[in-house]
């Protein structure tokens, strides 16, 4: 049969198929790859074909294409995904005038669509008001509105006939389809590779994820698959033949031949493409997901709705698939989910066939308990997720009857409605009615375990608080100096950035504050005075921003809050500053929002924001106050931290500014001392400000923005020379340009290129004002924006205030001729159009110099190309060339014009390759570059800089000028700019206060290398730090009490506060005074000189000895051993923390560590109000109980990375304790019975023990051997504050150890010595993380009277662990796993007879079999050689092998020609540099006939054998058959040999 056009194609273009193998589309079948039956049993793992790595279409491949490289600079704002990029090539391809070399791929592919885009609109009638068309019309929208970006360019494509085909919607349309439906991923396989190392050195799709591959997209897919494909070194893909057998009855006849089709899988894991996209997923799929579309963020309608409507089905959204040797096929539940999330017409009518027949026979996966013990059941059935119990049956029946309806419309529709649609009715009606069925014989979900550990949570906690027993003081010994007290009582403080009081606590909150929870119960455990402070925050803008917003709409609304209608709302509201002062803004300026906007938008009103918390009407007016945020919110937090079982002492907390006389002394005393030091001064500097609230607006005041900084610029005057005809008619219109220059402005970072200026540019689109400039005379042409930032820096008439004359569009400005500024130029440039000027940075107007700029490089020669296209006349851009100005070694004296031909740059449009060239540029220019023209030649660049802009300002042909560097909004809905304004400020970045910074931070544990980077870089730039506003909530600057301290200054040293708040204050706000008797007038600046400082206390003040206690309790508890907190406080709060400790206090006292973390994602996505994926500390302790919540903030990760709490972890957890706390409670009673008759074996459940008497067998003493060494690396993870590590191994690993254990000594039973160790080791190390659960076994199942709270880590501990016994240990479990790689040799060995031959005896593995075991008492004499060889190139100064020698030494030995001795020679090495030169020793340490003794009854179970028969060959080799001794040849000391038989 001749070969299908395709393959032959295919081949032509170097693939390889197989001769067997057919692209075919046999009549009434869709195209397929069929192998011959006849010959597919034979191919074995050949290759059934191969594509090279030059035929696979991925993202780099497509970027080589010019109309899909300018159509994805279109698209770069959009964040368009890998698949609308590929998406774009298989239009521009298809539709390309002359033949495309992909045309052989392209017509093979389907030529019509058939996902759910693809639905009529009798389909979508039908489908009314379900998820499901919501989700088709999202979809639409999506993808119309990438196609919009995108048309003018393919519309232009096509006028100059590069292209003659349909490019239209519906044809992006199709490409997308085939994209979703026939992609592959890269990343997913070398995820799932199962180990095997997959090189990327030269790898072709290197930076590429997605790929389009031709030959595989021919495949069709199926649950059953029969072929599967892999990824190469060398970047080809392959197609294999799986080991699925195939059903005679799947046979097609084609031309009188029997062909079978073969089909790809999708994946035996859980993978969200059946929700995204079922693209081909890699044979071992090992992922959790592939998501298709990698920057959804939840901004894509279509899976948003997708995964609401799983859930509403009760389906989770990732579902769980069968082991295939377990079940063949996958669950009904998982084909359902692909019919439902996909609409997969191949498999949706047999969807709605199988699942009505779906019987429940246990309860459900519940979200709050796990009720299923089956994990076959729980790999087959998704959990219920999102239906709440009470609810359950209500919300499935309607949606049940909506279904029906649908259904009912679709009869109506008769044919018109597809049977697919058809098909999904069917299968959600069958879905919801046997669920709703099952619901009402089972009742609603269970949550009894869950229910038992949250009870004996909140017993502990009720006797936690009443034991006190986290109220920490400092040791009452008066006979120990201060200074020495730490050595003979030793302590730990930890801390944490107290929170903002504008709300309850979230789990980003929770997850931060677990890292020194942990660390505090860790410190516990090791004996010392363990101090785990807190306190709230209240100072600065929000609490009392947001009061006044519920003020002002009570006013509004009154005390119900009924919102009028919009006309009457609009007349209703005006100005809603926040400030009594706000500073009137001249030129109509007002914040970037308009009043309706702001009020329109989601949760528009603070009220709104407050309902959502669920707080009634009368409880909301009560925050018009002030004082009631202060008052409600602190002691909800505390709550929610004591149901999290935090072990915190409460009587050191307190609310900062002058709410709390106490803390409002000593932060005025701060600000004393800073001032005295000279680190607090007075001038003008730059500051970021908002006009509406009349004052700086620092980090803790923004809505938006926070960490961004001003940017300084150095503007260039441009005085125009000659107005365009356009802008000449303008300009004439408006008189009071008359007399006056006029001026376009350029903000510059540059200013040392000025020199090669050229041209300049405008937005053609964008709107410029004539501006009035400080100097009467003169008038600016800049943005509007630019305009009310100047004048916030003098620039200006009036400060504050524009003045501005008319207005002009840019396109109206091109061709007028403008004097540039140092220019090379002299007699002018011309000003031109760009397409990527932005009205959001700088001025608007941009002077270009294209030899140092890639993008005026690029930007004038596309002018200069399409001059008639962009409207220019010859003469503006006709001998205006690059001028060189400046050189590096890497570029030379163009180093635009190199790089644009380097990156292959073509156009303006390439905006990710500009971006790239650009920082290149600049970054090798200011480093390495050398003027080479002007007044500075021969200086290098750094230095030139600052001395060309200070020429150009002098000229006055320039000015300093600054903005922010991104946008900035305050609290008070304010768009914020920058203003150079007189103001207090600290003096960070000061040359000498920032070496004692770095100092600090050099000799501070910061627990990772990223977080002592991060301080690194923020100490380079960090500078001045304005630190006094006028509103808001705070302590006053004692020398000027017109102005608040900011709420980051008053912040700072606040820790040094809680080594005594418990001595002067026992509430919040200071009320309640000590227990010492001092008021806040006792505390005065003298007296925090003394206790803080160490200061002498002036004679005759009022209360020394009280003083003298709080001097010594400070001096036992500082410095702060560890502060943790999000890592974005490092670029502010964290760095003053250091500054503010080097000024005040001696380095004694300095901090000693600190920790960050990264964000908390939750599920995997980041947490939002706006999107409802949020979670709160008390919802979570509602919903899973503190421990189960806490282990999950455990598991969520440590490092600076963003960690991701997973409510299946949490949920997960509940199982896990309760099932853990069962078995302990069973050991327990077995091990009282071991007490009472320890000569005896007992058992209690499924615990079984042996006498207590027996001596501790080779097992025993390697299960001991296994806990020390989990519990040494549990105490390191400790150390290094790793709580994931720490979970691994002090709870994952040790529960897997014991289960081995007991697995092993099944027939034997457990020690009871080791029982109870384990018991007790596991309790303790599981302590710090969960301690209410440790508690419930410590005291009521163990029976302690003291509080595990009080529990110390084992000091029976080894230095390290016993390598040997873990030797011994490896050596048992590689014991069973040789077995089973023995039988599987085995099998694939085994020939099929010959004809005419009898049959040999086969091994059948299901049948009654025997096993033999030989082992060896010598090892090989050339292994002995290795070893020598090896030992003697070994340095173990360095820990070093002479790599290059032991070759060498290997061929003088003649031994290079054993294959084995290179591969034996590599394992030992490894083994060396893992455990050390005791890997040379390999004599086994054990006896290993007496340790197969032992197991032989474990081997005979966990295997499988009638029959284990010992053979040791030093004494019975000479008496073994030649089939026995066959099978003996491998075996060595430590790798025994088997024979395993039928009997």
């Amino acid at each position: 049969m001749a070969t299908d056009s395709f393959s032959l194609s295919f081949q032509d273009k170097g693939g390889h198929a197989s001769e067997h193998v057919r692209v075919l589309a046999p009549a009434g079948r869709g195209r397929g790859v069929y192998a011959l039956a006849s010959a597919i049993q034979d191919l074995g793992q050949q290759p059934l074909a191969s594509t090279p790595c030059a035929l696979i279409v991925t993202s780099r491949v497509c970027m080589q294409s010019d109309i899909v490289r300018r159509c994805v600079a279109l698209l770069s704002e959009a964040q368009a995904s890998e698949a609308i990029l590929l998406s774009l090539f298989l239009l521009t391809e298809r539709a390309k005038r002359t033949e495309s070399q992909w045309d052989w791929h392209l017509e093979a592919l389907p030529q019509q669509g058939s996902n759910g885009l693809y639905l009529t609109e009798a389909d979508m009638d039908a489908l009314a008001d379900t998820p499901l068309a919501a989700a088709v019309s999202a979809k639409l929208r999506h993808l119309q509105a990438l196609y919009g970006l995108v048309a003018d360019e393919l519309a232009l494509w096509k006028q100059s006939n590069a292209i003659s085909g349909s490019v239209d919607f519906d044809a992006f349309k199709w490409a997308n389809f085939i994209v979703l439906s026939r992609a592959i991923s890269m990343q997913s396989f070398l995820e799932s590779s199962d180990g095997k190392a997959i090189s990327t050195d030269g790898f072709a799709h290197e930076g590429c994820n997605h790929a389009l591959v031709p030959f595989l997209d021919m495949f069709n897919h199926s649950e059953q698959p029969t072929a599967y494909w892999a990824l190469q070194p060398d970047g080809s893909v392959v197609v294999l033949r799986n080991s699925q057998p195939i059903d005679p009855s799947d046979y097609v006849d084609i031309c009188g031949e029997q062909y079978v089709e073969l089909h790809f899988c999708y994946g035996h894991n859980s993978n969200t493409e059946w929700v995204y996209a079922h693209g081909f997923v890699p044979k071992n799929n090992k992922r959790d997901s592939w998501p298709y579309f990698p920057k959804l963020q939840g901004s894509d309608e279509l899976i948003q709705v997708k995964m609401m409507w799983v859930a509403e089905l009760g389906l989770a959204p990732r579902v769980s698939f069968p082991d295939p040797a377990a079940s063949a096929g996958l669950a009904r539940s998982s084909k359902l989910t692909m019919c439902l999330a996909c609409l997969d017409d191949d498999t949706s009518s047999r969807c709605a066939e199988e699942v009505g027949s779906v019987t429940f026979d246990a309860p459900y996966f519940a979200v709050n308990d796990t009720l299923v013990d089956d994990d076959d059941l729980l790999l087959q059935l998704p959990g219920l997720l999102t239906l709440a119990a009470d609810h359950a049956c209500c919300g499935l029946t309607e949606t049940a009857d909506a279904m029906r309806n649908n259904a009912s419309r679709a009869d109506a529709a008769a044919d018109a409605v597809s049977p697919v649609v058809r098909g999904y009715l069917e299968a959600a009606i069958c879905l919801v009615d046997a669920i709703t069925s099952d619901l009402k014989n089972h009742g609603p979900y269970h949550t009894v375990k869950r229910d038992t550990l949250m009870d004996f949570e909140k017993k502990w906690q009720k006797d936690w608080q009443e034991s006190h027993v986290f109220e920490i003081d400092m040791p009452e010994d008066d006979s120990v100096a201060p200074e020495q007290l730490h050595d003979k009582y030793p302590k730990w403080m930890g801390t944490f950035p107290y929170p903002y009081m504008n709300g309850a606590l979230h789990l980003g909150h929770a997850f931060s504050v677990s890292k020194i929870e942990f660390a505090t119960g860790w410190e516990r455990l090791k004996g010392k005075r363990a101090l785990f402070p807190f306190g709230f925050h209240v100072t600065g803008m929000p609490i009392k921003a947001a009061a006044d917003k519920i003020a002002r709409e009570l006013e509004m609304f009154g005390p119900d809050f009924v919102i009028p209608q919009e006309d009457e709302l609009s007349e209703k509201v005006d100005d809603m500053s926040v400030s009594e002062k706000t500073p009137e803004v001249g030129g109509g300026f007002h914040s970037k929002k308009t009043k309706t906007a702001a009020k329109f938008g989601d949760k528009k009103f603070q009220f709104q924001i407050m309902q959502a918390q669920g707080m009634s009407n009368e409880e909301i007016a009560k925050f018009a106050d002030t004082e009631h945020w202060l008052k409600y919110y602190p002691p909800v937090a505390i709550d929610d931290l004591n149901a999290l079982g935090c072990k915190i002492d409460w009587r050191r907390a307190f609310l900062t500014t002058d709410h709390n006389p106490y803390y409002d002394s000593f932060a005025r005393w701060q600000f004393e001392r800073l001032r005295d030091l000279g680190k607090i001064k007075f001038g003008k500097r730059y500051t970021i400000w908002s006009a509406k609230d009349g004052q700086p607006c620092m980090d803790h005041d923004r809505q938006s923005g926070e960490g961004v900084g001003s940017q300084e610029y150095t503007g260039i005057k441009l005085q125009v020379l000659n107005w365009s005809e356009e802008a000449g008619a303008v300009v004439k219109a408006i008189p009071e340009l008359a007399g006056k220059k006029v001026f376009l402005v350029a903000a510059t970072l540059r200013p040392e290129t000025m020199y090669g200026q050229t041209n300049c540019f405008v937005g053609t689109k964008l709107e410029y004002g004539f501006f009035q400039s400080q100097n009467p005379d003169e008038v600016f042409v800049i943005s509007d924006r630019s305009a009310r930032n100047m004048a916030f820096q003098g620039l200006s008439p009036e400060d504050g205030k524009t003045v501005k004359l008319g207005s002009i569009v840019g396109k109206d400005i091109i061709g007028s001729k403008v004097d540039g500024p140092l220019s090379h130029y002299k007699d002018g440039v011309y000003v031109l159009p760009m397409e990527n000027v932005l009205a959001t940075k700088g001025t608007g107007v941009v002077t270009s110099v294209p030899s140092d700029s890639p993008d005026d490089f690029a930007a004038l020669r596309d002018l200069k190309k399409k001059m008639d296209y962009y409207g220019i006349k010859p003469e503006w851009v006709e001998g205006y060339e690059p001028v060189p100005v400046l050189s590096t070694a890497a570029y030379g004296e163009m180093s635009a014009p190199t790089l644009c031909d380097q990156m292959k740059i073509s156009s303006q449009k390439d905006k990710d390759q500009l971006a790239k060239a650009k920082e290149a540029a600049y970054k090798e220019g200011f480093y390495n570059g050398t003027m080479t023209v002007g007044d500075f030649k021969g200086e290098p660049v750094q230095e030139a800089k600052n001395k060309v802009r200070d020429l150009l300002i002098a000229n006055g042909q320039g000015f300093a000028y600054a903005e922010p560097e991104g946008l900035v909004m305050s609290r008070s809905g304010d768009e914020c700019v920058v203003s150079l304004c007189d103001q207090w400020y600290l003096d960070y970045g000061e040359a000498s206060w920032k070496v004692q910074a770095e100092k600090c931070l050099a000799n501070m544990n910061t627990f990772g290398a990223e977080t002592r980077h991060q301080f690194e870089l923020t100490l380079d730039w960090l500078n001045k730090w304005a630190c006094a506003r006028t509103y808001g909530l705070g302590s006053k600057v004692p020398w000027d009490p017109t102005y608040l301290i900011e709420s980051l200054s008053d912040s700072t040293i606040y820790m040094s506060y809680y080594t005594i708040a418990h001595l002067l204050h026992r509430s919040l706000d200071g009320s309640t005074p000590g227990p010492l008797g001092l008021t806040p007038e006792d505390i005065d600046n003298a007296a925090w000189d003394y206790v803080l400082l160490g200061k002498a206390l002036p004679a005759g003040h009022s209360k020394p000895a009280e003083l003298e206690k709080l001097r010594r309790s400070y001096l036992y508890w500082y410095p702060v051993d560890v502060r943790n907190s999000g890592k974005d406080l490092i670029q502010n709060h964290l760095t003053f923390w250091i500054y503010n400790h080097t000024a005040l206090f001696p380095e004694s006292e300095w901090p000693r560590g600190v920790r960050t973390n990264g964000h908390l994602l939750l599920n995997g996505e980041k947490m939002s109000k706006s999107t409802g994926n949020t979670l709160s500390v008390r919802e979570s302790v509602e919903r899973y109980g503190a421990d189960a919540t806490r282990l999950a903030l455990a598991d969520a990760g440590d490092s600076i990375e963003d960690a991701n709490f997973e409510e299946s972890t949490a949920n997960a957890a509940i199982l896990r304790l309760y099932t853990l706390l069962e078995w302990i409670n069973d050991a327990q009673k077995a091990l009282a019975a071991s007490d009472k008759t320890p000569d005896q074996a007992v058992a209690a459940e499924e615990v079984s023990l042996r006498p207590a008497t027996s001596p501790l067998t080779t097992i025993d003493r390697v299960f001991d051997a296994e806990m020390d060494k989990l519990t040494l690396q549990t105490g390191v993870a400790y150390d290094e504050m790793m709580y994931r590590d720490a979970l691994k191994s002090g709870f994952y690993d040790f529960q897997i150890s014991r289960d081995w254990y007991r697995e092993v000594t099944a027939a034997s039973g457990m020690h009871p010595t080791l029982v109870r160790k384990w018991i007790v080791r596991q309790i303790i190390q599981l302590c710090p993380i969960t301690p209410h659960w440790s508690e419930q076994v410590w005291r009521d199942i163990l029976g302690s009277q003291s509080t595990v709270l009080d529990a110390r880590w084992p000091s029976d501990l080894p230095a390290e662990a016993d390598h040997k016994m873990l030797a011994t240990g490896e050596y048992i479990r590689k014991l069973v796993r040789s077995v089973r790689d023995a039988e599987t040799n085995m099998l694939k060995k085994q020939k099929k007879p010959k004809k005419g031959t009898a049959p040999a005896a086969e091994f059948k593995p299901n049948e009654p079999k025997v096993l033999d075991i030989y082992v060896a008492a010598e090892f090989p004499e050339w292994q002995d050689s290795v070893m020598a060889v090896l030992q003697d190139h070994f340095d173990s100064a360095t820990r070093t092998f002479a790599d290059k020698e032991i070759p060498v030494a290997f061929g003088k030995l003649g031994m290079l020609k054993n294959k084995k001795v290179m591969p034996f020679a590599q394992e030992i090495k490894k083994r060396v540099l893992l455990i050390g030169e005791s890997a040379f020793d390999r004599q086994l340490h054990f006896s290993e006939l007496d340790v197969l003794a032992e197991v032989v009854p474990y081997l005979t179970k966990s295997l499988g054998y009638s029959e284990i028969a010992l053979i040791d060959l030093a004494k019975s080799a000479a008496e073994l058959d030649d089939a026995q001794t066959k099978a003996a040849d491998t075996a060595v000391p430590g790798e025994p040999s088997f024979k395993m038989m039928n009997i």
